[in-house]
């Protein structure tokens, strides 16, 4: 007769995944508040997903609930209320729910010397140093607890740089493209044979097309990023590098789109141009 496997739960709220996490800890997540009871979870990180009520068998109100043994993690943060100790995947929630920072303090309980959240390995990204489930400190290589056999869920590379980079690209080249072409045409250059104070709207067009480019693949990048983080595949730490991302790519745009008008006015009236 063999013993039957451990169930581990993952929690999807407001579209981020956590886990694993034993039901002492759900049941404790719930006795907090911090998981509802139309939370959604899964034994599996992939799903299938199902209302916490309806698995778990919870009532309207949140029943009292002792701390899981793994409860070892303290918190010093503006943000965060709480006063008990909390599990470190709980930990890991608090930080996606955006209710701890980088530069907040923790420790763990018996612990003289409080450290920056930011210093303790998988509280924001990357491999996780201990189990979620059991709160076992396991190495980073290791897809399988050893104490408890939990699988450890590992995150995705982020597009989050690479939508922000393009960002920046995008808004540098944008205004110093604007600024030269313009310097030029007053100056009445020719480039490659053409005359920059006739045919100004043609070199504006080939200046800026590259910055028109990154600037939608900006876009594009940080919204692939927002999504993976929403769904617990990415980092949580990359979300502000994506949202920045995502804006510096929209001002890039909006930027393009009034030098295009100005210069399509200029020219309409300057030039006789037909539009």
């Amino acid at each position: 007769m063999s013993l039957a496997e451990p169930i581990y739960w993952y929690v999807r709220k407001a579209g981020w995944t956590q886990g694993p996490f034993q039901r002492d800890q759900i049941l404790h997540m719930y006795a907090t508040s911090w998981i509802s009871r139309v939370d959604r979870v899964a034994n599996s990180p992939d799903g299938p997903w199902s209302p916490l009520h309806t698995v778990l068998g919870l009532g309207e109100q949140p029943d009292t609930a002792p701390p899981p043994t793994d409860a070892v993690w303290e918190i010093a943060s503006q943000q965060f209320h709480g006063s008990q100790p909390v599990s470190y995947g709980m930990l890991q929630m608090i930080a996606a729910a955006g209710k701890l920072g980088p530069a907040d303090l923790i420790r763990r309980v018996g612990d003289a010397r409080w450290q920056p959240a930011a210093s303790f390995a998988g509280v924001f990204g990357g491999p996780r140093a201990w189990c979620t489930a059991c709160g076992f400190e396991v190495d980073p290589d290791w897809r399988i607890c050893p104490h408890c056999q939990a699988r450890q869920p590992a995150f995705e590379p982020s597009l989050a740089t690479f939508a922000f980079t393009c960002g920046v690209v995008a808004c540098v080249w944008s205004v110093v493209a604007t600024i030269t072409v313009i310097a030029l045409a007053l100056r009445r250059a020719t480039i490659l044979g053409v005359a920059l104070d006739e045919d100004f709207p043609e070199a504006f067009a080939i200046f800026l097309a590259p910055a028109a480019m990154c600037a939608i693949l900006a876009v594009t990048l940080a919204r692939l990023a927002r999504r993976t983080i929403r769904e617990g595949r990415s980092a949580p730490a990359h979300l502000p590098r994506a949202i920045t991302g995502e804006w510096l790519g929209w001002t890039a745009c909006l930027g393009l789109t009034l030098v295009a008008v100005a210069v399509t006015a200029f020219g309409v009236a300057h030039f006789q141009i037909r539009p």
